[in-house]
């Protein structure tokens, strides 16, 4: 990632996004939060910090073949015209581009590489090339039966 001074990411913004604050365009702002409940619940919500507790809000702006999106301190602007991904640190003062060509030859090699990892994958498990398994379990009756909505039940154990 290049640093290009403080003004440049500001700078770089204003240009890219001047189009879009003019014009008529669709923005959507979401809030994305979870929850987990009994004692994890109260780890994550303490050790998670502000962003566990409130929740993460992203702002997502599209007018024609761009579109920003902004979450807390980051930020992607994808333009279509242009077939680049410029993602943006505010906080840093810092930006990166990305061309899509670029982004293609990344999915292709992590794709290649999970080929691989599933082909090894597949070596390590029984010779037949299925793992095995074996279950033992035994169910007996013990006599109670109840009416649940509408259904006879009888209790197993």
């Amino acid at each position: 990632m290049k640093s290009h001074g403080k003004f440049v990411p500001a700078v770089l913004s204003i240009a890219l996004l001047a189009p879009i604050w003019l014009e008529a365009g669709v923005r959507v702002e979401e809030k994305s939060q979870v929850q987990f409940s009994g004692m994890l619940g109260g780890m994550f919500g303490l050790f998670g910090g502000r962003a566990a507790r409130e929740g993460i809000t992203s702002t997502s702006v599209v007018v024609g073949n761009r579109k920003l999106t902004r979450s807390g301190d980051t930020g992607e602007i994808v333009d279509l015209d242009e077939e680049k991904v410029y993602r943006i640190d505010w906080r840093r003062r810092q930006y990166s581009v990305t061309t899509f060509e670029q982004l293609r030859r990344e999915m292709a090699e992590a794709a290649e590489k999970m080929t691989q990892a599933a082909g090894r994958e597949k070596t390590d498990t029984s010779p037949e090339g299925e793992p095995e398994y074996e279950f033992d379990f035994e169910v007996k009756e013990t006599g109670q039966t109840r009416n649940i909505n509408g259904f006879d039940c009888r209790e197993v154990s």
